[in-house]
This record gives structure tokens, C-alpha cells and sequence, in this order.
């Protein structure tokens, strides 16, 4: 047996049921996504599958027997947005596909098998995360840094680079709509006589994280060093190419002693 696994076994009514104890394996979902939770089971003509959403009680997500679908018990959040591979089912693939994945999928869920050589029922966590994206944008004497449907719940940190002697600290505002994601917004205040400097905001969750940055400058240094970047690179591949470039020698259509007569008569 595998270290971190043990099966127990009950006989009920001549059927062995094995259940599988160990640590949940973890899916991680994007949200509005497409998923797949996965589960083997016994391959069989007569397979029965029950998916069960374990957290806040015990939700039908989806059923499977006498080889269709049976949706009859089936909690209303899941109505329409779960599938099995019944072409697979027979060669034992019992995963269920999710779509478009919301927070309140969150939880574990159980996937309960059983064929005329016995049942077992497996585990698996799934997690949400909503995927960051960070604007961060001047307004007058302000950089303001917001970021709109993230999950979980976000935290969000100002840097500057050169490091400045000012201390940077800004509030931030954390929002939570109705659909459970989060929005998180800061400003920091920046002074008219400090230049050349970059100011990275930086938004993460326990599963992502992302940074945008500013660059304030009086004579738009961050671009100019990014131009004298590029014209570097350039010159370096033009001098190159020059070396590169092989010799060609051009053979006069007349000999000098022919060419000079015409040149002294033109100048006489």
C-alpha cells in the first residue's frame, strides 16, 4: 500500500464497498472556466456514478446509471452545466466537466462508483482563483492602482524604485461583489519634485499574483533609456553586418594611360 493511502473495506449485502482515505488531491479552477474533476472507476457496461458536493451538506451534482444520465435529484446551482465522457465511461473514466466555473463551486467533492464487482467512493478538493490583472494609471498628482475580479481575496503593496525616503503609505479599499470576487484599489500621492523614479503596485492572492509599474520622469527618462536600449542594439547589428559584408572589387573599363587624355582635353 502506498504510505500515505489505506482502503477499508465493508461487505454489504454481498457488495464490497472500498472507500479510499488520504489527503484530497486539489483541481484548481479558473472562474467562468471550463473544468474537469477526475475519477477512475471499475470499467464496466453497467456502471453507476454519483457526484456529490460535500461542502454545506451533501448537493447532487450529477448521476449517471442504466447507461444515461439521471438528473432527476440534481441541485439547481450545478442544472445545466455538468457532463460525463460516456464514451469513456465503460473504459473507466468517470470525471465530471464542469463549465463555467462560479466561487460557490468552491468545496469538496466525492465521486461514488459502482459496478457488479463493487463500489468505491474517491475525493477531490476544488479551488477557485480568478486571475489578476492590474491597471495603474497618473491622475493629476496621483498614481492610482485598482485591480476587478479577483479571487480570493486580494492584497495589494506599493514599491519604489529608486527607494525613496518618503514612506509610502496609502490606504486601500477592498470590495466584494455579489458574485463573492473582490476589487482592490490604492493612490499614492507623489511629489512634483521627485523624478526618474518608478512606482510598482504589486496585487497578489494566496494562488496569483501581479505587478504593474509607472515611471515618472520630468524628460521622459524611462523612455529615453528604453530608445538608447534599442539604438544600442542596433548599431551593434549594423556594425556587425558591415564586417560581414564581403569585398568587391570593381575592374576600370579603361586603363589610366587612356583615361588621362580625355580628362586633360575636357580641361583644356
Amino acid at each position: 500500500l502506498h504510505p500515505q493511502c489505506t482502503w477499508t473495506g465493508l461487505v454489504l449485502k454481498g457488495v464490497t464497498v472500498e472507500t479510499e482515505t488520504m489527503r484530497d488531491p486539489t483541481v484548481t479552477c479558473v472562474f467562468r472556466q471550463n473544468c474537469i474533476l477526475p475519477c477512475n472507476v471499475d470499467p464496466s457496461s453497467d456502471t453507476i456514478i454519483h457526484w456529490d458536493h460535500l461542502t454545506s451538506g451533501e448537493h447532487n451534482v450529477h448521476s449517471y446509471y442504466d447507461t444515461e444520465d439521471q438528473l432527476g435529484r440534481q441541485d439547481q446551482q450545478f442544472k445545466g452545466r455538468t457532463s460525463l465522457f460516456q464514451d469513456l465511461i465503460s473504459r473507466g473514466n468517470g470525471s465530471l466537466r464542469l463549465t463555467g466555473v462560479k466561487i460557490q463551486d468552491e468545496g469538496r467533492y466525492s465521486c461514488y462508483s459502482s459496478t457488479e464487482r463493487g463500489s468505491r467512493k474517491t475525493f477531490i478538493q476544488l479551488k477557485v482563483e480568478a486571475l489578476i490583472k492590474v491597471s495603474i494609471k497618473l491622475v493629476e498628482n496621483r498614481i492610482i492602482c485598482s485591480s476587478e475580479w479577483i479571487y480570493p481575496q486580494p492584497e495589494l503593496s506599493w514599491s519604489v524604485n529608486p527607494p525613496s525616503e518618503l514612506e509610502i503609505n496609502s490606504p486601500t479599499m477592498v470590495h466584494q461583489t455579489e458574485e463573492q470576487l473582490y476589487s482592490i484599489s490604492s493612490s499614492l500621492l507623489v511629489s512634483d519634485r521627485l523624478y526618474d523614479q518608478t512606482y510598482s503596485c504589486t496585487v497578489s492572492s494566496s494562488r496569483n499574483k501581479k505587478t504593474a509599474s509607472f515611471c515618472k520622469s520630468k524628460l521622459l527618462v524611462c523612455y529615453l533609456k528604453l530608445l538608447i536600449n534599442v539604438f544600442t542594439i542596433l548599431s551593434l547589428l549594423v556594425f556587425i553586418g558591415y564586417f560581414k559584408t564581403p569585398n568587391i572589387t570593381h575592374k576600370p573599363s579603361e586603363s589610366p594611360n587612356t583615361s588621362r587624355p580625355a580628362v586633360k582635353a575636357i580641361l583644356s
